[in-house]
């Protein structure tokens, strides 16, 4: 088991190596590095620590000569009396595929001397590691003429977002001999949630039917209009059927009787 300390924008150096119980080099000069084994795990304990000491450390399994990184974790030490002050939004959401710029800005106050800017992400799966760095950015720095601080800014811009690239990034500034470093600015997608979708379903199948409950009513009263009218139309436009009756009297000389002779004729047309 190794641990290794990297500074930002510097190499990996070793710090404590675990089958000789050994610290290394400056760590050991300085009495606040110690390891410690149990149960298999091999700890490293920093004592006192100082701003020098933000760094990512590393712990490395080395076997056959192969290596392999069990674990990279970033230290932040900050101090309590600050020249500057690195400031960033707290949360950011955007719709999946968007693009965004990331910001962070600084006051340096009187320190005016050369500067790194490194962007951090940690996010459920991985701890904080370096995406990003670019030394000596002065150049995006902004002198006011009302006050004596500088103010710069930095941007980190993320296209295409995905959600791979969720999580928390941190903005931090190497300066004056220290290393400033942000609260962070989470980066999250906006999410339609699972309960709203059903409701808009439910609420969609709902009127879908209510509209085509109303049209098949309309359409049927429509159809009953047409056939009651149509009926009163027809029975207006059929011809009257009128009875005659024609009654001839005849005169028989011969008989004794009168006799009747009846003629009756129906649908005749007027």
């Amino acid at each position: 088991m190794f641990w290794y300390k990297q500074s930002l924008g510097m190499k990996p150096v070793l710090v404590s190596t675990h089958y000789k119980y050994r610290i290394h080099g400056e760590f050991q000069s300085s009495n606040r590095f110690r390891m410690e084994v149990d149960e298999g795990n091999c700890n490293l304990h920093i004592q006192n620590a100082s701003l020098s000491d933000s760094a990512v450390y590393h712990c490395v399994r080395e076997y056959i000569h192969q290596s392999e990184f069990l674990e990279s974790i970033t230290v932040f030490v900050q101090s309590s009396k600050r020249t500057a002050e690195v400031l960033q939004t707290q949360l950011v959401d955007i719709d999946r595929g968007e693009s965004v710029s990331l910001n962070c800005s600084i006051q340096n106050g009187s320190c005016n001397g050369a500067h790194s800017v490194y962007w951090f992400k940690k996010s459920e799966e991985s701890t904080a590691g370096v995406i990003y760095s670019r030394g000596n950015s002065s150049d995006q720095c902004e002198k006011s003429t009302d006050s004596p601080t500088n103010s710069c800014f930095y941007n980190l811009h993320i296209h295409n977002v995905s959600s791979d690239q969720t999580g928390t990034y941190y903005c931090a500034v190497a300066a004056c001999g220290q290393v400033l470093f942000g609260n962070g600015t989470r980066l999250r997608i906006r999410e339609v949630s699972e309960m709203l979708v059903y409701v808009l379903s439910g609420v969609s199948v709902f009127s879908t039917s209510l509209v085509v409950g109303l049209s098949f009513c309309l359409c049927t009263n429509n159809n009953t209009d047409r056939s009651l009218k149509g009926a009163a139309a027809k029975t207006k436009d059929v011809p009257k059927r009128l009875q005659y009756k024609a009654t001839e009297q005849v005169n028989r000389r011969r008989q004794s009787h009168d006799t009747w002779s009846e003629c009756v004729y129906f649908s005749v047309e007027q």
